[in-house]
């Protein structure tokens, strides 16, 4: 199982998440995917930034690891150029009426009421956030 890279993108107070519909499950995921062979996590992550959301990465600050089921999986602090939201990459071509990408901005209030996967990474992002009084 391949490595995967997300990112965490929090504009002032909200954050970015990819709200996914599949086989009538819903649930977000924080942008990200993959690693390719001979890429860094860090590269990962801008590659699929881009795919996922349309916007460039500035600035890629590392966040946390954590064993997602036995994949490693590498969190990243993103900042991004401001612009509209654009599904591009892969994804796109996936998108159908069972099995929608959205990328979509969230209240970081409302993150409680959400669906977000892994959970691990949202506790883990919830502890940092605590801690940096973001």
């Amino acid at each position: 199982m391949k490595d995967r890279a997300a990112a965490i993108i929090i504009i002032g107070r909200s954050l970015l998440l990819i709200h996914r519909s599949k086989s009538g499950r819903e649930y977000y995921v924080f942008p990200g995917g993959h690693i390719e062979e001979g890429e860094s996590p860090e590269l990962a992550c801008i590659r699929e930034v881009k795919e996922e959301t349309g916007l460039d990465s500035i600035k890629v600050k590392y966040a946390f690891d954590f064993d997602n089921q036995g994949r490693l999986e590498h969190y990243f602090f993103v900042q991004v150029m401001p612009g509209p939201l654009i599904l591009d990459g892969p994804e796109s071509s996936y998108q159908s009426t069972e099995n929608r990408f959205l990328p979509e901005w969230v209240p970081l209030s409302n993150l409680m009421y959400l669906n977000v996967l892994p959970a691990e990474a949202l506790q883990l992002l919830r502890s940092r956030l605590d801690s940096t009084n973001l």
